[in-house]
């Protein structure tokens, strides 16, 4: 794996040094969502599904163009949260992803609890699924996520703000049920996904901003891990 030198100020270095935190994959997650927010495709527009003055990020772009065929599994003609879920799941390089892995909720945990709690029914040809208003109000509500962040694309940590918060379909439930309130934030969830110092709101911030927020995230999972090591003694 090739080497790239990183070169910060003293205080910062002291400062990761001392929460002893994974540099490399703090990294990589900010220069993947360097790249992706880079160049995004202007042309990347759901206007078919909804009315928006932002553009969707390509893996965002890719992850609603999965989920009919995802509904179309399950034997849903309209694509709801958890079709939306599985699609991001689908599309497997989308940043956040990667990001939850971190805090705990593996792609793995996902994809067992929505098999567990959507229900099977007889699929369906793709081609007869339908983005219904349900899936439109979760949409909205990604485009709306960005606008409040400052972005300039609507990506995939809006989305996942948006299915956290959805309230139809089995999404939420799932999220919650694997303690996603617990574990994250909403700001440590957009600055998860545009990497450091690539959004107008946090870029002031910079690597600082991201350091305090995994900082806190870790102290709230050693917080959970005393509470459940106490509740089984």
């Amino acid at each position: 794996m090739p080497k790239i030198n990183v070169y910060v100020p003293d205080d910062l270095a002291a400062a990761v040094r001392a929460r002893q935190l994974p540099i490399s994959a703090i990294c990589q997650m900010a220069l993947r969502g360097a790249l992706d927010r880079e160049a995004p495709d202007s042309s990347v527009r759901i206007t078919e599904h909804i009315e928006t003055d932002l553009p969707f990020s390509p893996h965002l772009a890719s992850v609603i163009s999965l989920a009919p065929a995802a509904a179309a599994r399950k034997g849903s003609l309209t694509v709801d949260s958890e079709h939306l879920l599985q699609a991001l799941l689908d599309e497997e390089e989308n940043l956040i992803l990667r990001g939850l892995d971190h805090l705990g909720l593996t792609r793995a945990s996902i994809q067992k609890t929505l098999d567990l709690v959507v229900p099977d029914k007889a699929p369906v040809d793709d081609s007869d699924v339908t983005y219904g208003p349900a899936a439109r109000v979760i949409l909205e509500a990604a485009v709306a996520d960005a606008h409040l962040a400052g972005n300039s694309v609507v990506n995939g940590a809006n989305l996942v703000w948006a299915l956290a918060n959805a309230s139809t379909g089995y999404a939420a439930d799932v999220l919650d049920h694997l303690g996603f309130f617990q574990v994250t934030t909403h700001q440590a969830l957009g600055l998860i996904e545009v990497g450091v110092g690539h959004t107008n709101r946090y870029a002031p911030a910079g690597q600082a901003a991201i350091l305090t927020e995994l900082a806190k995230i870790t102290d709230r999972l050693a917080r959970l891990e005393a509470s459940l090591s106490s509740s089984c003694s």
